[in-house]
């Protein structure tokens, strides 16, 4: 499973302790779960991959694509434009 977001011009400071780094390198937009290392290579992004682990074990468990949407939402995450999760971004 993977969680996806595509907004290529959101590089605002989220409300954790981590920061949005760039979402584009040249024509590459980086995957939910993903950010650019100083080297111009993809790395775990250390926040992101905490929410997909989270809908991962949800999933395990046989929740739907609705209902992980309204749990992360109901636990306060939000996707890179600050607005809660949806199914087909789960």
């Amino acid at each position: 499973m993977a969680l996806f977001f595509t907004d290529a011009h959101d590089t605002s400071v989220r409300s954790s302790p981590f920061t949005t780094p760039d979402l584009t390198l040249g024509t590459v937009q980086r995957p939910y779960g993903c950010m650019f290392g100083s080297n111009g290579k993809l790395r775990a992004d250390p926040d992101e991959m905490y929410i997909i682990r989270e809908a991962q074990e949800l999933r395990n468990k046989g929740h739907t694509l609705e209902q992980i949407a309204n749990d992360l939402t109901f636990w306060g995450y939000r996707n890179r434009a600050h607005k809660p999760f949806n199914t087909t971004q789960v």
